[in-house]
Order: structure tokens, then C-alpha cells, then sequence
């Protein structure tokens, strides 16, 4: 676009950058509240932490094996009923569209490791409270455990994310906006509010509200405004594991006496068909400081001591690398909660922490929305039909890690 082309000009109650599930979820509770809110994302919906993260919706329980509950699990002890509510069309957002691919996640001991370890971790915790059950009740893969394993369910929903970003999507398009290309999106803060330039689109995104949910993107966009001290950023590194191959479905924590579970599992499906393990927990935290062949062999004896009873000899493994992107909190430990900062008149970023916390940060935007917009006036048809005059393009939903190309299976 050249200089003396002045830049169109599509002015809304709200703007998102980042469409991740913070995002897509706060541009979703902005519009149902009758706010007119765009959305504008960089490469595709849920690229980076979002489509990395093993899609467990957390109520807690896990902060307080080993004693760690507290600040944790009291601020995320409301998320599972929220997102189940979502999930079944009675919620805050609509995501009956994609129904949860498990109402449980399971929890489960190292064979003959002592029930007392569960059962101190249970009177800790606040909602989550773990169901003794019957291995045959399990999840598949832990149909087969011993008698020495003890195996509990518990309320905490799974998700499969490509979907639940879709869901998300499909109830706010077209008001989205993919900002490829050159300049990608530009914050332009003012002394009464802010703006957002799309140098590639030839736009000027103008609002009260302008919502930064980028991820890793927001420390970029700060910096570029000469704002990046007002919103400090740190990075905890994971180094994910992939098991594929004739693998049963999973989806849980298996626990020592450690306050990180010794890895987390849930389970995929390939494009190409198959199942696919996505692995986290203490094997993926170790993992940021390994290399891929030693953390795979690492991976592969855990695996083995948490379900001995499985044969993995015909899985191949790869890893995948993230960061988690958050606030900076005193000595990098994990926020205990999602952190919505107003850093400048009209502009605000967030870092949810957690995928769970998706809907606690709408409740922020809104909450923000309603001191700089001022009551809804149901403006999306405008905003949507400005949006869709310039033939899109809209962002797509991001590929799972192990359908990337260029990965390397062993």
C-alpha cells in the first residue's frame, strides 16, 4: 500500500489479536453480550500453546499431589463445570458442536505404589475429588492394569482443541481476520485509546477495547508500541512426546509421590488415521533440556514403568518443542491464575496460563469491555458485513503437532 493511500478504516466495540482459545473465547462472550467484537490472527486459530496443550481441563486436582495446592487449585477449581456447561450448549459460549471426547480424566498409581498417596491428595482438593473405580471402567488402556494399581476418575472433561477452536470460530466468523503478509498487525496506542494497523490488508482496526491474546506474539506487539515493559512476558519451555502406532485410548495422569505427575497422557487421532499419544507431565518438563533421541529413550522407560502392561514395541516417537507463554511471576513459577493487564487507555494483554482458564478471561475482557464501550449495542451485523467486503481471508484452525510435516519418528 503505498503512502498516499489512506488505510480503510473498520471500527468495532472490541478488538482480539491472537485467536487462540483465550482469544476465540473472549471475542465469543463479547459478542453473546451484544458487543460488536473482531478477531484478527496472525497464522492460523490456536497455532503455538493452544493446539500444543493436551486439551485436560483442570480442576485442580493435580496441584495437590505432593502437597502443591493452595493459590493453583483454588482459582481453577470452577473451570471444569464451566466448560462442561459449554460443551453441553447451556453455557456462557456454544461448544455443543464439539462434545467432549471424554467426560473423565483418569488418574492412576505406579503398580503397588500406597492408595495413601491419592488419599491425602484427595482431602486437599477442593472439587476434583477423585472416584475410585474398577480398572475395567477405565479408559482402555488401563483395562489391563494389575491389582496393585489403583485407578480413579476424575470430573475433568477432555477436549479435542482442533474442534473446540472450530466451534469457537464458526460462532464469531465472519468477524475474523487473517493479518498475513508483510507488517503482519501493529498497535498503535494513544493517549485516549488504541488502534490496531494491518499494513498487508490496508486496514485501521479502531475500537474502545483493543485485546491483546497472543501468546508469545503479545511480547512482539508491546515491544514494537514501546510498551513492553508495562507487560512483562516469560517463557517455560516443554518438550512434548509423541507415541504412534496401535496405541489404546488415554487420557490421564500417572502419579508418584512427586507433585508433578510422572507423565500425562492423552490421546490424538493422525490425519491419516491412527492414534497418536500426546505426552506431557514431569517427561515433557525434563524434556526441555534434552535432546530428541536422549528424551525419547527417557520417554520410553517412563512410559514403560507407568503402564508396564502395554506393549509399545511396534510405536514410533518423535518430540515437539513449546513454550508456555505467561506473565512474568516471581522466580518464572507458573501465575496462579490467567492475568489480564490493562498496559495502556484501551489496551489490554492477556496470558490465560492455562488452557482451562479460557472462560475466568473472558470474564476479565468483559468486564474491561464494559468500563471503556459502555453498554452493548448489538452492532456485529455491521462489523461482520465489513469484515466479509473484503473477501476474508479468514484464519484457519492450526494442524496438530503430529501432523506436521518434518518431524522425525523413531
Amino acid at each position: 500500500m503505498g503512502r498516499d493511500v489512506p488505510a480503510r478504516v473498520i471500527r468495532a466495540d472490541a478488538w482480539i489479536v491472537g485467536g487462540g482459545i483465550a482469544g476465540l473465547w473472549a471475542c465469543a462472550r463479547l459478542r453473546a453480550a451484544g458487543y460488536a467484537a473482531g478477531l484478527v490472527e496472525a497464522r492460523a486459530l490456536g497455532a503455538g500453546q493452544t493446539i500444543a496443550s493436551q486439551g485436560i481441563i483442570h480442576g485442580g486436582m493435580k496441584y495437590t499431589l505432593g502437597g502443591a495446592g493452595g493459590a493453583d487449585s483454588k482459582a481453577i477449581a470452577r473451570m471444569p463445570e464451566r466448560w462442561r456447561a459449554a460443551l453441553e450448549g447451556r453455557g456462557e459460549v456454544d461448544l455443543s458442536g464439539a462434545p467432549a471426547v471424554s467426560p473423565t480424566t483418569m488418574l492412576w498409581t505406579l503398580p503397588g505404589l500406597a492408595a495413601r498417596v491419592i488419599g491425602a491428595a484427595a482431602a486437599r482438593a477442593l472439587r476434583a475429588r477423585p472416584e475410585r473405580i474398577e480398572a475395567r471402567e477405565a479408559h482402555e488402556a488401563l483395562r489391563g492394569a494389575p491389582a496393585g494399581v489403583r485407578v480413579y476418575a476424575l470430573p475433568e472433561p477432555v477436549i479435542d482443541v482442533a474442534r473446540t477452536l472450530g466451534a469457537l470460530s464458526a460462532g464469531i466468523a465472519p468477524g475474523t481476520l487473517r493479518a498475513t503478509g508483510p507488517g503482519g498487525v501493529r498497535v498503535e496506542p494513544g493517549s485516549t485509546g488504541a488502534a490496531l494497523g494491518v499494513p498487508a490488508l490496508g486496514l485501521r482496526l479502531e475500537a474502545p477495547c483493543v485485546i491483546l491474546a497472543a501468546g508469545e506474539g503479545n511480547e512482539a506487539l508491546l515491544s514494537e508500541a514501546g510498551l513492553g515493559a508495562a507487560a512483562p512476558m516469560q517463557r517455560r519451555p516443554l518438550r512434548m512426546v509423541m507415541a504412534r502406532g496401535d496405541v489404546p485410548e488415554l487420557h490421564g495422569h500417572c502419579v508418584g509421590a512427586s507433585s508433578t505427575p510422572l507423565c500425562t497422557i492423552t490421546t490424538g487421532r493422525a490425519a491419516e488415521g491412527g492414534a497418536v499419544w500426546w505426552i506431557g507431565g514431569e517427561i515433557a518438563e525434563r524434556g526441555a533440556t534434552m535432546s530428541e533421541p536422549d528424551l525419547i529413550a527417557h520417554a520410553q522407560r517412563e512410559v514403560a514403568r507407568c503402564l508396564p502392561w502395554i506393549d509399545l514395541a511396534r510405536t514410533r516417537w518423535s518430540t515437539w518443542m513449546v513454550n508456555r507463554a505467561e506473565a512474568t511471576s516471581p522466580g518464572g513459577k507458573r501465575p496462579a491464575g490467567p492475568v489480564v493487564r490493562e498496559v495502556a487507555p484501551g489496551l489490554v494483554a492477556c496470558w490465560p496460563t492455562k488452557l482451562a482458564y479460557a472462560p475466568e478471561v473472558g470474564d476479565m475482557v468483559l468486564e474491561f469491555a464494559a468500563r471503556r464501550a459502555g453498554k452493548p449495542e448489538g452492532r456485529d451485523a455491521a462489523l461482520d458485513d465489513a469484515a466479509a467486503a473484503l473477501g476474508g481471508p479468514h484464519p484457519p484452525v492450526a494442524t496438530y503437532p503430529w501432523d506436521s510435516e518434518g518431524l522425525t519418528w523413531t
